[in-house]
């Protein structure tokens, strides 16, 4: 084949990008990230949101579970582990136990075994409740941020009393404090500047299934938070409580006390198991308490945060 010459058409020999055509390059996959970087965020929201139903929905299984076992008493959110709340709230009757195997209360002497000491890791609904789903501690009480950190620390040279009393004291949700009550709920003053808890908020102690007069909208666990400083005092996760109490104080992202400690992590609204075994959304709106000065509207706080199978007469404070 001959030679080429200096006449011959170059016009098919491959070239090289201009600086012009690269910077046009760039400048459409910078327009293209900035346009799939957001539905990205939304998608990943919307999975952990997913894993978060999930797990509601497995709490509330072990929760049924638990009271089938339990010829109808309910999990209390908050047990006694001394004689100080004795009379107001129960003792645990059963020995309980960690993931690890390692027994955290005797049921017999009614105290944490030696080198517990007063410790506080059981005095929350998770441990009692973990045997009913089978101790699967990842997904149903840890998920989406709490399982990442929990991930983050070597299991074998975690100290096993601060991961179970992390574990008790910051699951991903929270159990309504009226079921079985917290120390610090009065149900006889009521809240500060609030109508009287027995007469005008109308909410009660529930104890038993058939103190639950509507299960389609009696909440039992809902995303949650605490005020901790993860990797301070021994303190692990950023998020989770293991209880939420009714109140109508605006959330506020800077004070996890603010809704009593209810999340609205997921765009405004927090995950929520009711006690038909359901699980959904709720807003603001949906889980504040009302104090309108209406029969109606007391109505209405007492099936969602506590129900009871009389009627209480309704005062206005």
């Amino acid at each position: 084949m001959a030679d080429e010459g200096p006449g011959t058409n170059h016009a098919n020999r491959a070239r090289g990008f201009t600086l012009i055509e690269l910077l046009v390059v760039i400048a459409v996959i910078a327009l293209l990230i900035g346009i799939l970087l957001p539905s990205l965020g939304k998608a990943r929201d919307a999975a952990r949101r997913t894993v978060e139903l999930s797990a509601a929905k497995q709490l509330q299984m072990g929760y049924s579970s638990y009271a089938l076992d339990n010829r109808g008493e309910l999990l209390p959110v908050y047990s006694a582990t001394s004689n100080i709340h004795a009379d107001a709230f129960p003792f645990w009757s059963r020995d309980i136990y960690n993931d690890l195997g390692t027994k955290i209360w005797d049921a017999q002497s009614r105290r944490t075994p030696s080198g517990w000491g007063q410790s506080p890791a059981v005095t929350g609904y998770p441990w009692r409740l973990a045997p009913s789903f089978d101790y699967q501690i990842e997904g149903a009480l840890l998920i989406n941020e709490q399982a990442r950190i929990l991930h983050e620390f070597d299991r074998s040279n975690l100290d096993e009393l601060v991961y179970t009393y992390n574990t008790n004291i910051a699951p991903s949700l929270g159990m309504n404090a009226a079921i079985g009550g917290l120390p610090s709920l009065s149900f006889d003053s009521g809240f500060p500047g609030f109508p009287s808890v027995g007469e005008g908020f109308g909410l009660v102690k529930i104890e038993t299934e058939n103190q639950v007069v509507s299960p389609s909208s009696f909440m039992v666990f809902c995303s949650a938070r605490n005020a901790g400083q993860a990797g301070g005092n021994g303190f692990l996760f950023e998020q989770g409580y293991f209880a939420i109490t009714p109140t109508n104080s605006p959330y506020d992202e800077r004070d996890p006390a603010s809704m009593g400690n209810i999340d609205l992590r997921w765009d405004g609204r927090a995950v929520v198991s009711l006690f038909d075994g359901s699980a959904g959304m709720r807003g603001e709106d949906d889980l504040s308490v009302r104090f309108d000065q209406d029969e109606g509207t007391l109505r209405r706080n007492r099936r969602l945060w506590g129900n009871f199978t009389g009627e209480l007469s309704y005062q206005t404070p």
